[in-house]
């Protein structure tokens, strides 16, 4: 009987936290001043006046926030506080629910807790507002909120309620959003993703209101693995969309059958500058995120990004692929490219190369494997010819370097001379910051560790590496391992040399 009884104490309690705003809304509501009064009348004639509510003492000074309502459409008006008059200041109709009968103000106070359920954190001042919409058949009840608190220089975001869709509240952070059930007082737990918290720029309708809605729709910004691309994430200015592009032009070739777009009401990562367009990363879904470009004047101001550092180095396709622009989730295909298709290597990440191609007559810039790239021998030049060793003489070839390795013997029978002839890229022979560039070779002997192949001066075009090491007694293999700025040893890559 006990247990019933609280059960159905608690219940109660929750019904009136949610009927709070109804009862208290009149007596946290403001009178609006002559001039607030006058703009409305002026610009939205055909509007009734809902409700008002006056937020005082902000560290930017005074706000006032007017619902005005024609039919079943309603829209949030703003003020601030100018030479002693309150000035149009804000517009958003997505701010608020919209539907009959009507809507109120409740203006915050120290000590109200934040969101039931979800925290036991509690508001420091009186900087904010809840907006609530009544059940239009039993006006007891809040069908919809949303409320809104001062937050690092301003109205933020905090709590959402919609009954239509399911009794829940939703607590809103800067990185994830927490969900409480009011009809069973259940906790359903945390969703990590970005939410537009800005006023000026929330959209009520657009609000996952559900956990499992929120799970669909809601990312972080990814981890960009180690190679030559990185990435800040920069916050845009809310409420825009901008077309994106696959390159740094409207020549290239456009996703989402030429539909391509990103809003800056989630997160948006920046990779790098190109002649007026900026190299970004941003989430479609949890499970699809696109790379693309998109003009640099969409940048908010101040910021800072750097010049992308791109190559231009051409390889062939050694295999049939996907080209993709979302090579760290779905890759999903942006168009596919056949086996000895031409492309240009500009930059890596990950396992991924960033290329450059055509197809048919429209350039398009996307990801493809590494491991799928072949850079074709050069024409014939007028670099000298390898000396041949007396030991082994034998060529190699990978995805991004080809080259010679020659072995001989010291007089004496004792040590190796060794030389390893390589035709790198020019980023490696560059060795810019952020460049995996080959650095030199491990010797092993046996699969015994032994010296280190370090740089000698360049002959022609190629790189060259050579080591003298003692010659261990019964070596009957030798391997070379490449040892890279970045990523170290890549033992996929051993030259391995059969000495019987």
């Amino acid at each position: 009987m006990m247990k019933k009884w609280t059960t159905t104490l608690l219940l109660s309690l929750l019904l009136l936290a949610v009927c709070l705003p109804l009862a208290q809304a009149d007596g946290y509501s403001s009178a609006p001043p002559k001039e607030v009064v006058d703009h409305i009348q002026k610009n939205y004639a055909a509007y009734t006046l809902e409700d008002y509510v006056l937020i005082d003492g902000t560290p930017k000074g005074d706000y006032g926030f007017a619902l005005v309502k024609k039919d079943a459409s309603r829209v949030l008006l703003g003020y601030h506080l100018e030479n002693g008059k309150m000035t149009y200041w804000l517009k958003n109709a997505g701010a608020v629910p919209q539907g009959a009968p009507t809507a109120r103000f409740m203006r915050h106070w120290e000590g109200k807790l934040i969101s039931e359920g979800n925290t036991k954190k509690a508001y420091t001042d009186n900087l904010g507002f809840t907006i609530s919409r009544l059940e239009p058949d039993a006006e007891e009840y809040v069908l919809q909120r949303i409320s809104y608190h001062w937050e690092n220089g301003g109205f933020k975001l905090q709590t959402y309620m919609d009954r239509e869709v399911y009794w829940c509240e939703a607590y809103v952070q800067e990185n994830r959003v927490s969900f409480f059930d009011l009809g069973y007082g259940k906790d359903l737990g945390h969703v990590y993703g970005v939410i537009q918290r800005e006023l000026r720029y929330v959209s009520f309708q657009a609000l996952p209101k559900t956990y499992e809605a929120a799970r669909k729709s809601l990312t972080l910004a990814p981890e960009i693995p180690a190679g030559e691309l990185s990435a800040n994430k920069i916050k845009f200015t809310g409420g825009q969309k901008f077309p994106v592009y696959s390159g740094p032009g409207t020549q290239y070739l456009r996703a989402a059958n030429g539909k391509a777009l990103v809003s800056t009401n989630a997160w948006i990562q920046v990779f790098g500058e190109e002649n007026g367009w900026i190299l970004i990363q941003y989430d479609l879904d949890s499970k699809h995120m696109r790379m693309g470009y998109i003009e640099a004047k969409a940048l908010p101001k101040n910021a800072k990004v750097n010049s992308l550092a791109l190559y231009n180095q051409a390889y062939e396709l050694i295999s049939p692929v996907t080209l993709t622009d979302d090579p760290l989730f779905s890759q999903s295909a942006l168009a596919s490219l056949p086996q000895g298709q031409q492309v240009r290597r500009l930059s890596g990440m990950g396992s991924w190369a960033y290329v450059e191609t055509m197809v048919g007559n429209t350039p398009v810039r996307g990801f493809v494997p590494q491991s799928s790239l072949y850079m074709p021998p050069p024409a014939p030049t007028s670099t000298p010819p390898i000396p041949a060793g007396s030991l082994y003489n034998g060529s190699f070839g990978f995805a991004e370097y080809q080259g010679t390795v020659t072995i001989s013997l010291s007089a004496d029978q004792t040590r190796y001379d060794i030389r390893v002839y390589v035709r790198e890229p020019a980023a490696w022979k560059a060795k810019q910051a952020g460049t995996d560039y080959l650095v030199g070779y491990q010797l092993y002997q046996n699969n015994q560790a032994s010296a280190l192949a370090q740089t000698a001066p360049d002959m022609g075009e190629f790189s060259v590496f050579m080591l003298s090491a003692p010659r261990a007694q019964g070596a009957t293999t030798l391997g070379l391992v490449p040892i890279f700025s970045n990523s170290n040893a890549k033992v996929d890559e051993t030259i391995t040399i059969p000495l019987e």
